[in-house]
């Protein structure tokens, strides 16, 4: 009688310890503004004082195709998604840009190329706040200040699963910087205004950098602001 006890006793402990195989469920994209894919950029030459302009890349020379890999501040689209989760709204700016890496990089040889997705993730109080100062056109240059970003790379592509290049990893690691954002904030500068009888927003890509106010002055991509206000969604 006591060892059927004993055996109804285990048998009910590892009822209560078994677990199926559950996979976590990942907060998805609910909305989600048109691709900007054309921006010009401009860079004045500090030797000779000229404004260079190229398309989709900042650079002070005129810079070819197959350099633009090399060049941090290039895009190829840029995007404003949204996204809830724990019933908070988050606002994701995506953009796409070339990078590589050398094969050998000992002896930096052999170039290889590579896009890389990044996203810069505001809350709706700081997008919000984004879209007022963008709207005012008065060519005052302001911070926006993120700890939730980051990016997804196409270089491992091939090996498959978690290294796909696609939405769905893309997500995963939004949600994981979301629960564990980073020690170090990136600053992404912008600046809307009336210039030559045009309104445009200029912008510089995330970074580290405490100076993206002084750079901006110089350096940063430029687009018509009947063409950049699509990413300003509700």
């Amino acid at each position: 009688m006591k060892k059927i006890i004993v055996l109804l006793l285990v048998l009910s402990v590892n009822v209560l310890c078994a677990q199926s195989r559950v996979n976590k469920v990942m907060d998805s994209f609910v909305s989600e503004s048109e691709k900007l894919t054309s921006f010009i950029g401009w860079d004045q030459n500090t030797g000779t004082g000229k404004w260079i302009d190229n398309k989709n890349v900042i650079h002070h020379k005129i810079c070819p195709d197959y350099w633009v890999s090399r060049i941090e501040q290039n895009l190829d689209w840029l995007q404003v998604k949204t996204l809830i989760k724990n019933k908070v709204k988050y606002y994701v700016f995506l953009y796409e840009r070339q990078s590589g890496n050398y094969r050998y990089p000992n002896i930096r040889k052999d170039w290889e190329n590579q896009k890389n997705t990044h996203f810069f993730v505001l809350t709706a109080t700081e997008y919000n706040s984004f879209k007022s100062s963008i709207e005012l056109k008065d060519g005052v240059s302001f911070i926006v200040t993120s700890k939730i970003q980051g990016y997804v790379t196409d270089r491992f592509h091939s090996l498959g699963g978690s290294s796909l290049y696609n939405e769905a990893n893309l997500l995963a690691k939004i949600n994981n910087e979301i629960d564990s954002p980073s020690y170090w904030s990136y600053n992404m500068v912008f600046n809307s205004q009336l210039t030559d009888g045009l309104e445009v927003v200029r912008f510089r890509l995330p970074s580290k950098s405490d100076m993206e106010k002084d750079y901006i002055k110089t350096s940063y991509f430029e687009n018509r602001y009947d063409a950049f206000k699509v990413l300003l969604i509700d």
